[in-house]
């Protein structure tokens, strides 16, 4: 004990800076309790980026969690995105076979426009969610499926005096603008969309997402492996948000520096937030801790390697990383070995969350 009195000393400063308006701004992250008159879950479409797939829906059941929104997966769908992951890292049969099952959207239940906005608004992995009035594997059963939809979603919101677009999105096909308008016109004219189309700033948007199989040479004539028709409800800023944080553009990098977008994606996983407390124990570069920080959170880093803590000289620090967009600096950077299971920190339950990128014997 006399022997580990010094270590856990050393952060004793760092646990008291953390105050009690720390503590009171920190909101925990839980489902709420289900209201008697809450409104009942309707279905959404999501329509994915194309990165990071295996995280696709641990980045969604994190910052629904956060949120405390309850969100309802179609049995059928998730097993069919999971199926997607199989095979990607192995022989090249097996990498061809993956790409061609792989989808880019995912059915889900939502309880509101609201609920669907607020996800969109912090996912990375998310394009946009839509308001669902048919899908189908056939336009005859996707359409039919949007007529009988009609009076309760389509017509409260594409009417008279307001205004629409449509947009055309296929996974695997490139769409010429003629191809887009010939398509609308024959598919959608059943529908007797009412309201005035406008291309830029519309009331509503129409989304018309087509998946095809990866690697196949299909065009406009090819039938769709499974069409989706909807209205979007929000679009997300993605990876949008998370280059702003480019590592190309980072004062200071190592070899081992984590990508900007996976960074942003841990930290949605670790629901970083304002007022949260997160800790990188082989922090490096401090990358994942840059994408927490971007969210709000207070953070402190560890690695074993001094060279990164101190960095490269004026200009070419952690802290100047921080700086450079205009984040708060670490609340406290230490040399410590965590591979070794150090005891250089007091047992408090002091932290909110602990991410990071363990190393894999590659030297900094």
């Amino acid at each position: 004990r006399e022997a580990r009195a010094p270590r856990g000393r050393l952060y004793a400063p760092c646990v008291r800076a953390l105050s009690e308006r720390r503590r009171a701004a920190l909101v925990h992250p839980s489902l709420p309790d289900r209201q008697p008159n809450q409104p009942a879950m309707a279905p959404y479409f999501i329509h994915f980026q194309h990165k990071w797939k295996s995280m696709r829906v641990p980045e969604l059941d994190a910052v629904a969690q956060l949120f405390g929104i309850e969100v309802g997966y179609d049995k059928a769908a998730l097993e069919a995105l999971a199926l997607d992951h199989k095979g990607i890292i192995g022989e090249q049969g097996m990498r061809h076979e993956a790409e061609m099952r792989e989808t880019s959207s995912l059915l889900v239940d939502l309880r509101s426009d609201e609920d669907a906005a607020k996800l969109a608004s912090r996912l990375i992995l998310v394009d946009s969610i839509s308001e669902l009035w048919g899908h189908g594997v056939t336009w005859e059963e996707t359409l039919a499926m949007c007529m009988r939809s009609k009076a309760a979603l389509i017509e409260p919101h594409i009417r008279e005096g307001r205004t629409f677009r449509v947009r055309v999105e296929a996974l695997g096909v490139t769409y010429k603008t003629e191809d887009q308008v010939a398509l609308i016109q024959e598919r959608l004219g059943g529908l007797d969309l009412k309201g005035k189309v406008r291309l830029t700033d519309p009331d509503n948007s129409i989304i018309v997402l087509m998946d095809f199989p990866i690697g196949t040479k299909a065009g406009p004539a090819t039938p769709p492996r499974h069409i989706y028709i909807g209205r979007r409800v929000a679009k997300a800023p993605g990876l949008k948000f998370a280059d702003k944080y480019r590592l190309p553009h980072r004062c200071f990098l190592g070899p081992t520096s984590l990508d900007h977008q996976l960074s942003m994606i841990i930290a949605n996983q670790a629901h970083a937030r304002p007022g949260a407390l997160v800790l990188d124990p082989f922090c490096g570069t401090a990358s994942i801790l840059v994408g927490c920080a971007a969210y709000g959170a207070h953070v402190l880093g560890a690695d074993l390697d001094g060279r990164m803590l101190v960095g490269k000289g004026a200009g070419k620090t952690i802290a100047d990383n921080f700086k450079q967009y205009g984040l708060g600096a670490p609340i406290g950077l230490q040399r410590a070995d965590f591979a070794a299971a150090s005891d250089c920190w007091r047992m408090l339950p002091f932290l909110d969350a602990i991410v990071c990128d363990p190393p894999y014997g590659v030297r900094a």
